[in-house]
């Protein structure tokens, strides 16, 4: 079953007194239980193509859908419920909150999108994650591949269907990274489609495909 599908995706920004054409004509799919990497050097779009599928940025043109859910013409509040039901999204820099706890963090989205979270759920996706026993920390009382871990439970905790990466395993060992692949495998298993921009060719290689962007289009 196809969770998330682009058609056509043009995506322009203003460089000045002309416009420079960031995702040009871009389609794919990406299908339940799947694995999907998505490579390509710096600056040739990853990041901006991973936020229009997330439906964190609304301007471009061409067709998004999630879950079935056409993206366009939705307003910022139901954008903003569809996120937050239907798409997990770890980022590379973690961007965790420095004053709250592991379990804080976690539970962090659901204050965003107006759902109450039971303890026992944020419970259940930090022992997933292997970090029993530290809910009460704070970032800085944790290694850089715990913080990750924080960022992934985060995504997960509200159950998505899709989840989006930007370079996860970026500020890693390869020891550690190695355990995030085992988690990432464990979701793919569960039926989540995962979509996640890497360098790390251990991602890309153990990927069911490998989406190359560059110059803005995608081969």
């Amino acid at each position: 079953m196809t969770l998330l599908s682009a058609s056509n995706i043009v995506k322009e920004v203003r460089d000045g007194e002309r416009k420079a054409r960031i995702l040009d004509g871009v389609s794919l799919e990406l299908a339940a239980g799947e694995r999907v990497a998505l490579v390509g050097p710096s600056g040739s779009g990853k990041s901006t193509l991973l936020h229009v599928l997330g439906a964190l940025d609304g301007d471009y043109t061409g067709e998004v859908r999630l879950a079935g859910t056409p993206l366009e013409g939705l307003s910022d509040r139901a954008r903003s419920r569809l996120r937050g039901r239907d798409v997990g999204f770890v980022f590379q820099a973690y961007n965790l909150v420095s004053r709250a706890t592991v379990a804080e963090n976690i539970a962090l989205p659901s204050r965003f999108n107006g759902t109450q979270l039971a303890p026992e759920a944020v419970r259940e996706v930090i022992e997933r994650v292997g970090l029993s026993g530290k809910a009460d920390r704070r970032p800085h009382q944790l290694s850089g591949g715990e913080r990750q871990r924080v960022a992934i439970a985060r995504a997960l905790v509200q159950k998505p269907k899709v989840v989006l990466c930007d370079e996860p395993t970026g500020n890693l060992d390869a020891e550690t990274g190695g355990k995030i692949l085992q988690l990432f495998d464990a979701l793919t298993g569960a039926g989540v489609a995962l979509l996640i921009a890497t360098h790390d060719r251990a991602i890309a290689d153990s990927s069911r495909r490998e989406l190359k962007l560059k110059d803005g289009k995608l081969s």
